[in-house]
């Protein structure tokens, strides 16, 4: 029950929120969790950043994960 989207729904169901209200709250938890995990990345100084923009098929995403790795490994 604590992730994200089960409290705020629990209350639209319950009557004590509209669902806009809902909705809202939704996003921007997940924008605050988005934020958060951000903070805690930029302090990991042994990550690979993998930039599959444009990449809408899982193989393209695989080939450049897979990519990645093997530099990494040399």
């Amino acid at each position: 029950m604590q992730a994200i989207g089960y409290k705020e729904l629990v209350s639209f169901f319950d009557g004590t929120c509209r669902l806009e209200e809902s909705v809202s709250f939704i996003k921007q938890r997940s924008r605050n969790y988005a934020k958060r995990q951000f903070t805690w990345f930029r302090q990991e100084s042994d990550i690979t950043w993998i930039d599959i923009t444009g990449l809408f098929d899982p193989e393209g995403v695989f080939g450049k994960v897979l990519s990645a790795v093997e530099d990494r490994m040399g």
